[in-house]
């Protein structure tokens, strides 16, 4: 948990003027996607374009706050986007349950912890909650369940002919077991809630 409040004291506007935390912060999230999908998204919402997926820490729309990490979700489209969105994340649960546990504490394919409306998780570059000694780099993953706390306000769309590009994304390819089959393939799930 600490994680996620240092994260939402990053920006300036979740102090009040003593300093003070606000109660509800607001967060810069991203999400990657198509340029068509993202047209859609802010002129229509999340909740209109898919259904709330499954997904690795419960069940919602997942964001995170680093576009290097989201690479895997738009890399390979073919009209690669990135919205940038404020989410107003609520009662906030921090996931510490490992989604390959089977006895019964993974939050895969769950519902958002009771008394909350978002789930934060501090990932390593693979996807996964990192051990209690790692050192190297972590990121992380927002599970929102309501549209109404997300307003997209940017887009970005990518130029994929950059020399770069597909070299940076594929340092972030994760694998992932598909829910719906139980079958482990590389890549992430191709619809999977937010990263769509």
């Amino acid at each position: 948990f600490d994680a996620y409040k240092q994260k939402t004291q990053e920006y300036n506007w979740n102090r009040d003027e003593n300093g003070v935390p606000v109660v509800a912060p607001i967060i810069p999230v991203v999400h990657g996607t198509t340029g068509d999908t993202a047209l859609q998204i802010c002129s229509t919402g999340f909740a209109a374009l898919s259904t709330l997926d499954a997904g690795f820490y419960g069940k919602g729309i997942y964001f995170t706050t680093s576009a290097h990490y989201a690479l895997p979700y738009y890399a390979q489209k073919k009209e690669p986007c990135v919205i940038i969105s404020y989410v107003i994340p609520g009662n906030v649960y921090p996931v510490v349950e490992d989604h390959t546990r089977q006895d019964g504490s993974s939050l895969l394919g769950k519902p958002t912890v009771s008394g909350c409306q978002a789930q934060y998780v501090r990932t390593t570059k693979a996807g996964l909650i990192p051990p209690p000694d790692y050192k190297d780099v972590t990121y992380d993953e927002l599970v929102i369940t309501q549209e109404s706390q997300i307003l997209p306000s940017y887009l970005l769309f990518i130029n994929v002919e950059k020399k770069n590009f597909h070299k940076v994304a594929s340092e972030f390819d994760r694998s992932v077991i598909d829910t719906a089959s139980k079958k482990k393939r590389g890549g992430r799930k191709k619809d999977r809630g937010l990263f769509l």
